[in-house]
């Protein structure tokens, strides 16, 4: 069965509101089309950026190669 590795980021405004439902049609077709997903949901955006200094950890997406 082939996979995807998905890096989650719902951003900011209307991106945290429609994320959870991108997902489940992305899980919806998975399973019709028999392929699976892993998605990892990431919280970078603006808040992020003023609280941390930065927009991710170095090497953060290191997880999806």
């Amino acid at each position: 069965m082939k996979s995807y590795n998905i890096a989650v980021i719902p951003g900011d405004g209307v991106g945290k509101e429609v994320t959870d439902e991108g997902l489940k049609v992305l899980n919806t077709l998975a399973e019709k089309h028999s392929f699976d997903i892993r998605a990892e949901r990431f919280r970078w955006g603006c808040d992020y950026y003023m609280e941390q200094g930065k927009m991710m950890q170095p090497n953060q997406l290191s997880w999806m190669r």
